[in-house]
């Protein structure tokens, strides 16, 4: 069946021509004109051995002619324009951002992430130093305040000598006053005895020698015609008929 075009060009060539004449000519189809070249989507490059368009693979862009890998700490998805930089965070995996481990921090397009320092604890992606008389180890998320009886020095726990103490999280240790003592390691100095005395930093109280006593952390001589037994805090006068002699009535 002819089409309304053809019938148009039949009849304006019969004016003109015989009907054999017309059949065989037909009609002249326009000259084809040049094909555009194709033009790729954004994040598509044109493969000249298929004639087609195919998305860049992730981990590359697209710069109109090729795909360009991205650069280090940044990434992105197939059929991509551009690369986006990692968080400050993360780290560059493979096809991905990958978030760095507790303790650990990185900066925006980071290809690793980095542990935080002994003596130091991550918090929102920042190492903050412990405070004082607290210690941490590389990779901590929170530092740990030094026991009672110990001291933080140079991020190290040190025990504190026996004969000084110290609270928990203590930079130094504190020696006991005279009058107290401590025998271990512990937070408080513990008051001498009753009839004892100590000088500073001690780890005992001795008692008072026989023919003395304690008064205020000293011992003093018990006065004539009075005795005393060790560790006394006071003297015994001798009975009347008695007097007192190496410390014996």
């Amino acid at each position: 069946m002819r089409s309304a075009c053809a019938i148009r060009w039949m009849a304006l060539c019969l004016l003109a021509h015989s009907f054999v004449a017309c059949e065989s000519e037909g009609p002249t189809a326009p000259p084809d004109e040049p094909a555009e070249p194709m033009t790729c989507i954004s994040g598509s490059v044109l493969v000249p051995d298929s004639g087609e368009c195919e998305p860049c693979p992730s981990g590359t862009y697209s710069d109109g002619d090729s795909c360009l890998s991205c650069a280090p700490g940044s990434v992105s998805l197939s059929g991509s324009s551009a690369c986006e930089a990692c968080e400050a965070g993360t780290y560059q995996g493979k096809d991905e951002c990958i978030d760095c481990d507790p303790g650990s921090v990185s900066d925006t397009g980071g290809t690793v992430c980095t542990p935080c320092e002994a003596g130091t604890y991550e918090a929102d992606n920042t190492c903050a130093p412990c405070e004082p008389g607290s210690v941490s180890t590389a990779g901590s998320l929170e530092c740990q305040a030094c026991a009672p009886g110990s001291a933080a020095v140079n991020n190290s726990c040190v025990v504190c000598d026996l004969g000084s103490v110290s609270n928990e999280g203590s930079t130094e240790c504190i020696p006991c006053e005279p009058g107290t003592y401590a025998a271990e390691n512990t937070n408080t100095c513990a008051p001498c005895e009753s009839g004892r005395v100590s000088t500073q930093s001690a780890i005992t109280c001795s008692p008072c020698e026989p023919g003395s006593y304690a008064n205020e952390n000293q011992c003093l001589d018990c006065e004539p015609g009075a005795t005393s037994e060790t560790g006394a805090t006071e003297c015994t006068l001798c009975q009347a008929g008695s007097y007192a002699s190496e410390n014996q009535c």
